[in-house]
């Protein structure tokens, strides 16, 4: 795993990709077609770009997702993240004709899909999609917002996809607040209560709220079986 962390301002990506050159190229390339944006990390992991995207403390302000992960989907992986959180527009991007993909990823709730060697294309979807709009998938020639046709394929928000999927987990675990999958990924890497509380600048007792509030939407008898639930979840 590839993972990088920047903690100071400007537009936040992230990008999820099995090759590890593509991630280099991204990390050279993209900041230079959306000034002003940096990397807050990069992954070839399913499991982690989901956990960090869910995640408060590591969401970016743009997810770059890969289409072909290996073994894994990028529409999968969409999928599991559109339907847990509003936040984050995700910009598919591929090697493989964009036709191939473009249909499923606004189904599970992209913003947008580009080729990767598409330059133009990306940096105007980059911009699209960090201002919260969508981009529009014309007919197999890539990413057009002011194109209209029979063949084109509307992207969702972010926030009108989440709507949408969130429904389908009727059979999946309660939806955490921000805050409670904060404080059950920082007790995971073992922070307690107190520790907690003195870096967060609250009271520990607001931590424990947070704690217990998430055990009891997860059935759990104990803050360590909460844990153990939601980090299975998200492996799922």
């Amino acid at each position: 795993m590839n993972e990088h962390e920047h903690h100071d301002g400007g537009t936040t990506l992230a990008a999820v990709d099995n090759d590890a050159m593509t991630l280099m190229a991204l990390q050279a390339i993209t900041p230079k077609l959306l000034p002003g944006s940096r990397f807050l990390w990069t992954t070839d992991s399913p499991n982690t770009a989901v956990r960090n995207t869910l995640n408060p403390m590591t969401r970016p302000n743009v997810l770059l997702m890969d289409m072909s992960l290996g073994r894994d989907s990028g529409i999968t992986v969409c999928r599991r993240i559109r339907s847990r959180t509003p936040h984050t527009p995700i910009l598919a991007v591929t090697s493989f004709p964009l036709h191939l993909y473009a249909r499923s990823a606004a189904e599970v709730g992209a913003q947008g899909i580009v080729s990767k060697s598409d330059m133009p294309a990306l940096a105007k979807a980059l911009r699209l999609v960090a201002d919260g709009g969508t981009v529009t998938y014309d007919d197999g020639t890539g990413p057009d917002p002011m194109s209209a046709s029979d063949t084109e394929i509307t992207f969702e928000t972010a926030e009108t996809a989440h709507r949408r999927l969130a429904t389908d987990l009727s059979q999946d675990l309660p939806l955490l607040t921000d805050k409670e999958i904060e404080v059950l990924e920082m007790m995971s890497r073992g922070y307690t209560f107190e520790r907690l509380a003195k870096e967060w600048h609250i009271s520990s007792s607001t931590i424990r709220t947070h704690a217990h509030r998430a055990e009891k939407k997860l059935g759990a008898a104990t803050l360590a079986q909460a844990i153990a639930i939601w980090m299975s979840e998200e492996r799922a």
